[in-house]
């Protein structure tokens, strides 16, 4: 009769597993693992970039660069005060997923465009500001002497890259077409701002001109400052 307890036995024998077996199973479990790791701190990291822009998509922030490594962000680029530099690193900080954020920045105040332009003494037409291009400051100088009499020029326009793009030079063939009805002109321009000086010679023609430019300028959200009188010239 054969042996019962033999056989129960033989039933729970395994074949033997080779130690280099295990070590490779080992091996590609923890790759697997840094693998997982990895593609989440991706996600992870690509995730909390864009959070952290879309916080800062306000104005003052737009020369601020955003670098992720895990859940630390550094901000580096440019701003125009000290004052900036911490809205930015509050607005960062509270960005979902962010746990701490660096400061890179530097406090670079920006240069603005502006124009003025004037009659000075009799028929002396000058010109002087700051724009980005010197096809800008071409187009400005031909627009100016084709439009305000003088006899001489005086051409004082800088070119300076560093400016920014001035928001109104696309208005100025309308600005500076309306400057023929002043006598001793004068116009600046800057910041979301203008201001005409000079004289009209009737009330009729100063009215006209006020509300035609006053018109203009609202569709753009320019201030306009004025500066402009009346005079006759049968006043003694």
């Amino acid at each position: 009769m054969p042996d019962r307890r033999f056989q129960f036995r033989s039933l729970l024998v395994f074949p033997a597993c080779p130690a280099s077996m295990l070590k490779r199973g080992a091996v590609v479990l923890a790759l697997a693992g840094i693998l997982i790791v990895w593609l989440e701190g991706g996600d992870i990291e690509s995730s909390i970039e864009t959070g952290v822009q879309e916080a800062m998509s306000v104005p003052g922030m737009e020369r601020i660069g955003v670098q992720v490594s895990g859940r630390h962000v550094v901000l580096d680029g440019e701003v125009s005060t000290r004052e900036e530099i911490f809205r930015a690193l509050d607005l960062a900080s509270h960005a979902p997923g962010v746990r701490t954020v660096e400061q890179r920045m530097e406090v670079r105040p920006v240069r603005l465009a502006y124009l003025r332009i004037a009659v000075e003494r009799k028929d002396h037409l000058s010109i002087e500001g700051e724009l980005p291009s010197k096809g800008q400051a071409r187009q400005l100088v031909e627009l100016v002497v084709s439009t305000i009499d003088h006899r001489r020029l005086l051409n004082r326009l800088q070119v300076n890259p560093e400016v920014t793009a001035p928001e109104w030079f696309d208005l100025l063939p309308v600005i500076i077409g309306e400057l023929r009805w002043i006598e001793g002109v004068e116009l600046e321009i800057g910041a979301g701002r203008v201001a005409i000086g000079g004289l009209t010679r009737e009330w009729s023609q100063y009215s006209v001109l006020m509300r035609r430019i006053r018109e203009f300028l609202a569709r753009y959200d320019m201030q306009f400052v004025n500066r402009i009188g009346i005079y006759s010239p049968d006043d003694t």
